[in-house]
């Protein structure tokens, strides 16, 4: 990925299950949403 600062992924975290889970993060989603509160406004 092209954007400096990203490494390509998210990371979901379940506050009820106690449990975290890796999941990529598209460059699309990245372009169309740049920075941290434009992505979190998406999820």
């Amino acid at each position: 990925m092209k954007y400096k600062g990203y490494a390509g992924r998210l990371l979901n975290i379940n506050l009820s299950k106690k449990s975290t889970k890796v999941v990529p993060l598209s460059e699309k989603l990245a372009k169309d949403y740049i920075g941290g509160v434009g992505i979190a406004a998406k999820i």
